[in-house]
């Protein structure tokens, strides 16, 4: 019962929980410190980053997990800090988790250049139908749609569904 009401904790987005969360940070239960990490990244409680931050390290790799994705849900400077020197030192299925928390991180902090990725001329930019376009074969910018345009291409695209009967 108390798992759950930590995951409770979480969801409610209440931030009047971060107390009882931040102790459960420091419980002898991997479950609990599991739950807890989860509940402070669902609140984005900064206040608990600090105290997130070693469970980079715990001996189970779930809670590890859960601290990696809690910390890119929190954001913040120490929280990038924590997980780009912890990325040299974690195994393949780690860092993935480490660079998908980074992703998340730039997302919600507005920023758009992730460090792991730094897309110089000449580097992989996209894979388009199985080959491999280079930042530095593209002659010009790639043209966009605009968004009066986006609406007659899916009117006509879902125009071609009108036509189904139902299957009632």
């Amino acid at each position: 019962m108390r798992l759950s009401a930590v995951c409770g904790m979480g969801r409610s987005l209440d931030k009047t929980w971060q107390s009882i969360l931040m102790e459960e940070l420091r419980s002898p239960n991997p479950a609990m410190r599991y739950e807890a990490i989860v509940a402070c990244g669902e609140l984005g409680s900064r206040q608990a980053a600090p105290a997130i931050i070693p469970l980079i390290d715990d001996p189970d790799v779930v809670v590890q997990e859960a601290a990696i994705w809690s910390l890119g849900r929190i954001g913040g400077e120490p929280a990038r800090t924590a997980l780009l020197a912890a990325y040299d030192e974690m195994d393949a299925g780690l860092r993935d988790t480490i660079e998908d928390a980074l992703s998340e991180l730039a997302f919600t902090s507005g920023e758009f250049d992730f460090p792991l990725y730094d897309l110089a001329p000449g580097a992989l930019a996209a894979d388009v139908e199985d080959e491999w376009l280079l930042l530095s074969d593209l002659d010009e910018e790639p043209e966009l749609l605009p968004s009066d345009d986006w609406d007659d291409e899916w009117a006509a695209h879902s125009a071609e569904y009108d036509d189904v009967d139902s299957l009632d």
